[in-house]
């Protein structure tokens, strides 16, 4: 179960997140360069560093001071929490349930049990710990490999590149003092920073999603959300759907119960970008209908 999961989990951050930021980035940077009589592409990578919170400056531009420039900016600042906030929500919810089965491991030694689920009060202090370590690593790992690449696309030492982008990934924002530049010139150390910068929303919003939830032992529960039922085979897996209610035929394409979205069998998760543009809207437009009652969701309790 765990496969679908993750597929479904990393294109919300890994495809939508970034076509949000960047759908967002394309439409006010055209005002925000008229205000700051600045150039489109300047006003651009500034809004996407605005708003994937990116700490390598992808554009040593900045907003000079004009009333409207900064209020573009800042406004764009809001949308971005809204944006963070909406995704670690559905990562919380109906897209880190399957992943909850994931078991401990190597860890057994020191825990029992589900890797992110805290039963007790010494489990959710051990397997704290172990996402700690765990996160570290994974950081470590990336740091290296896209720092090395961050370091020869603008020919700096390799460390400084290493330090730049464990910083970005660990929101810690760290620096070497020799750094001269904090922020790439290059073409392909522009993107490889807003890569980064992507990156470092994911693990942010995964590792808030994981800790605010499961790791304290709260159970899940999504049966009546409205975002689910808007769009249940975007944000779940088969065995979720068939649990809340979808009837799937022998063709996996299937019937649909009163009021459900049929599966579209969709096993290629770019169609999320595609889509996602529209979620928030159908959302709104849908939440004036009324839904009626559906079986209760039973979610597994998890040791």
């Amino acid at each position: 179960m765990a496969a679908p999961s993750l597929h479904r989990l990393f294109s919300l951050w890994l495809i939508v997140f970034p076509f949000k930021c960047a759908l967002f980035a394309v439409i006010f940077a055209g005002p925000l360069a008229l205000a700051e009589e600045t150039t489109f592409a300047k006003a651009f990578l500034y809004l996407v560093q605005v708003l994937t919170g990116a700490s390598i400056p992808l554009t040593p531009w900045a907003p000079s001071g004009k009333a409207l420039g900064i209020a573009i900016a800042n406004s764009m600042g809001i949308i971005k929490q809204l944006i963070l906030a909406l995704h670690i929500g559905l990562t919380a919810g109906p897209m880190i349930e399957p992943v909850l089965d994931w078991e401990v491991g190597l860890w057994r030694c020191c825990v029992d049990g589900k890797l992110f689920v805290g039963r007790t009060n010494a489990g959710i202090y051990r397997k704290t710990a172990i996402s700690w370590l765990n996160t570290s690593l994974f950081c470590v790992v990336l740091s290296f490999a896209a720092g090395g690449i961050l370091a020869v696309a603008e020919g700096w030492p390799y460390w400084n590149g290493v330090v730049l982008v464990l910083g970005e990934v660990t929101s810690s924002a760290t620096v070497l003092p020799n750094q001269s530049k904090l922020g790439p010139d290059t073409t392909g150390g522009i993107i490889v920073g807003f890569i980064v910068g992507v990156l470092a929303a994911a693990i942010l919003g995964i590792i808030i999603a994981v800790a605010s939830v499961p790791l304290l032992g709260f159970d899940l529960k999504f049966d009546n959300t409205h975002a689910v039922r808007s769009k249940p085979t975007m944000l779940l897996t088969k065995e979720q759907q068939r649990r809340l209610g979808i009837e799937l035929g022998a063709s996996e394409k299937g019937t649909v119960k009163s009021g459900w979205m049929p599966d579209t069998g969709d096993k290629n998760g770019t169609k999320m970008a595609m889509a996602g543009w529209k979620f928030w809207g159908v959302c709104l437009e849908e939440s004036l209908d009324t839904w009626p009652n559906r079986a209760p969701d039973s979610t597994s309790d998890r040791a």
